[in-house]
């Protein structure tokens, strides 16, 4: 392994592995989620930060943290489970699953009005599927669209994991699921 000219021109005596140093933020370089796993859960946030990603949701259960993660840049998307204050498991997971920033064509959607009654879509079935009255009560978490249709993620009261939903393009809602496992 080469020497870096800082490594010599501090004459540390040792060499610095140049391999393992993260790419600065904001950085197309994809981050290999198992890195993450062994530690400790309190450092997991500026971790991710330093390394380009936000917190783009999460929930809780019995034994367990699940957060998911977003970098706008390398459009890389992670699924990361704390257990026991240590990193568990983390993966990559499909892009849907994390809010995304409107493209242009889904802002000037939403601005047209169809955004917004795809998210209405999706609130109104969750609502239905759960049994409640007021639809209203459902927050958007988010929603991409595609050229097969728009999926919506949302949370409803009470529930401790997101409910999904994919409307196809001619407005009809083809899928409602929680995405809770189990």
């Amino acid at each position: 392994m080469p020497c870096s000219l800082l490594a010599v021109t501090l004459s540390l005596g040792a060499c610095v592995d140049t391999s393992t140093t993260r790419e600065p933020t904001g950085s197309t370089q994809q981050m290999d989620p198992n890195t993450l796993v062994g530690m400790r859960g309190r450092n997991l946030d500026s971790e991710m930060a330093s390394s380009g990603f936000k917190n783009v949701g999460g929930y809780k259960t019995d034994a367990a943290s699940m957060t998911t993660w977003w970098n706008t840049a390398s459009h890389q998307c992670i699924s990361v489970e704390t257990r026991e204050g240590r990193i568990a498991k983390a993966e990559n997971i499909v892009e849907g699953n994390c809010q995304m920033e409107p493209t242009a064509d889904a802002s000037s959607a939403s601005q047209s009005g169809s955004g917004t009654s795809t998210e209405s879509s999706c609130k109104t079935a969750v609502a239905k599927e759960l049994g409640i009255s007021n639809p209203d009560s459902i927050r958007v978490l988010g929603s991409e669209s595609s050229q097969a249709g728009t999926s919506v993620r949302v949370s409803a009261p009470g529930a401790q994991a997101p409910w999904a939903c994919v409307i196809d393009t001619d407005g009809s809602v083809s899928r409602v699921n929680y995405t809770a496992e189990g």
